[in-house]
């Protein structure tokens, strides 16, 4: 029966299987790579628990403000994705590399609707920075895409004046959603660009 080749887990080196040590599945040249191994591989796991730690820390360290804006980044980021080559909701100009995500009901009047992505839609700067969401376009584009019930309804909900107290697990849990859909959706869109 021929010797057959094993690389050691340590060293990476190819040896013949009669000269290796066997231990938990994995070769090795002698007992003291293995050992050396095995304290390689402890030692990136207490590595990975630290990071683990400081990034929870990190998250419960964070204020409800910055909860809120992170999870309005990937919101919006979603939405120019969504509707990156649509044209503007308010003007119809064509898509351009710096549209923004526009919110319908603005999101000083009622922050109940900052993260519903039927009340954010690409627009464009001159749109949302110069005329103020240019809300009249925007109103028939709502009407269309989503009917006149939607539309009043979000605009009754603007006019409550209700507060929203946003909880921390809801941001969280939102961020890595939106997270998320954004990876996801990308690769759709590359995938579809490349066929």
């Amino acid at each position: 029966m021929p010797n057959n080749t094993k690389r050691c887990r340590y060293c990476k080196q190819k040896h013949l299987e009669s000269e290796m040590v066997r231990v938990q599945m994995s070769w090795f040249c002698n007992y003291d790579h293995a050992t050396k191994f095995a304290l390689d591989k402890l030692e990136q796991k207490k590595e990975k628990e630290i990071k683990a730690k400081v990034k929870e820390l990190k998250v419960k360290n964070k204020t409800l403000s910055q909860l809120k804006k992170e999870a309005e980044y990937y919101v919006n980021a979603y939405v120019r994705i969504r509707d990156e080559g649509k044209p503007c909701c308010s003007c119809s100009k064509p898509h351009q590399s710096g549209d923004q995500a526009g919110h319908f009901i603005a999101v000083g009047s009622c922050d109940e609707l900052r993260f519903n992505t039927k009340n954010i839609h690409s627009q464009c700067i001159e749109c949302n920075l110069y005329q103020s969401g240019n809300l009249l376009g925007y109103r028939d584009y709502m009407v269309k895409r989503y009917g006149e019930q939607l539309v009043n309804d979000f605009q009754d909900l603007a006019r409550s004046k209700r507060i929203n107290k946003w909880d921390r697990d809801y941001l969280i849990r939102l961020k890595d959603v939106f997270k998320r859909r954004c990876t996801h959706l990308k690769k759709i869109k590359n995938n579809q660009q490349k066929s």
